[in-house]
């Protein structure tokens, strides 16, 4: 049973745009809309970066120091980054490395949805020799309110770890890198870094000093709800406990109820999808026991004749606790 309450929680998305006064996230990834404006909503986050290109702060080629698990530093003014690795050799078809940012004090670097604005990090691996599949892990962000405005982020120092197949295990593994990111003060500014590294074959591969740091990165990368013992319910809302400032006929409720034990340790949530869905801003509406109860707010975009919206729910707090579950929306 969800009991009313007056305390908002996060809303999420790909990008979030105002609409006379109220909150609302387009699912279109890499959108910044103003839907005031025509114009504005013709801007996609390549392009702006695009027209911010003469403040990109280019960084030479780092070189890889292969015995350390490392690639040199790409110093970008206010940041630094490098590749790191868990070991310092491959014996076999995988291995995890990492993406390491560091940030001066005060500037943050962003999630793969930055909320109200931002870039996002763009991960480019053209140039790799013995490398099948790189896959990006996203640990949990926090949440940072300013002028209004709320963004999904990192302060201090990032670790995006990388899970590496490799497709010959007997030849060295050499990754190439071109990251495209931002960092942002009071301001964002594109920031832009090529880096390598080269770890060769071995029968056994030692551990490396960044391999408890790349373990603790990916220990905050969500995990499916059901494997942290909670489950998500969605239920139909015909009466929401508050309607939206700019209702519309079109606009549709529902409660997401997160359940299990850790469940009011849930602070922050996420809706995401890619056929142009708007997200208001999530409200929670209580909970009791093991029960954490949201309002969700939204408006659908997509050809006529499709009932179902799917969703990928992503959640977190502040203790650790970070999960996602992919859900239908009605």
């Amino acid at each position: 049973m969800c009991v009313s309450v007056n305390r908002t929680a996060n809303f999420d998305l790909y990008d979030e745009a105002r609409i006379g006064g109220e909150r609302r996230v387009s699912l279109t990834r890499g959108k910044i809309l103003n839907m005031k404006s025509p114009i504005h909503r013709a801007f996609v986050i390549p392009v702006f970066a695009l027209a911010l290109l003469s403040q990109v702060v280019m960084a030479s080629i780092a070189h890889a120091t292969p015995a350390s698990g490392s690639s040199a530093w790409v110093d970008n003014d206010a940041a630094r980054v490098r590749l790191i690795s868990q070991q310092t050799s491959i014996d076999g078809s995988s291995v995890t490395l990492g993406v390491q940012i560091q940030l001066s004090q005060g500037w943050k670097t962003y999630w793969r949805n930055p909320g109200d604005s931002g870039i996002p990090p763009n991960f480019n691996w053209t140039g790799s020799k013995n490398l099948e599949h790189a896959k990006v892990l996203w640990p949990a962000p926090r949440r940072y309110d300013l002028s209004g405005e709320m963004t999904f982020a990192y302060k201090d120092e990032v670790i995006f770890p990388v899970e590496i197949t490799v497709k010959d295990p007997a030849k060295p593994l050499q990754i190439s890198l071109d990251l495209f990111y931002g960092i942002c003060e009071e301001m964002c500014v594109p920031a832009h870094a090529k880096m390598s590294l080269t770890l060769g074959p071995s029968q056994k591969a030692e551990p490396s000093l960044f391999k408890a740091a790349i373990e603790r990165a990916v220990a905050r990368v969500p995990k499916a709800a059901q494997t942290m013992g909670l489950s998500v319910q969605v239920l139909p809302m015909p009466q929401p406990v508050q309607r939206v400032a700019k209702d519309k006929p079109d606009v549709r409720y529902i409660e997401l109820r997160i359940i299990g034990k850790a469940a009011n340790a849930i602070s922050q949530i996420v809706l995401e999808e890619t056929a142009g869905t708007y997200f208001y801003h999530p409200m929670r509406i209580g909970g009791e026991g093991e029960m954490n109860c949201f309002q969700i707010a939204y408006e659908v975009a997509r050809p006529k004749g499709h009932k179902e919206l799917p969703v990928r729910l992503t959640a977190w707090g502040e203790d650790g606790i970070a999960i996602y579950a992919d859900l239908v929306l009605p």
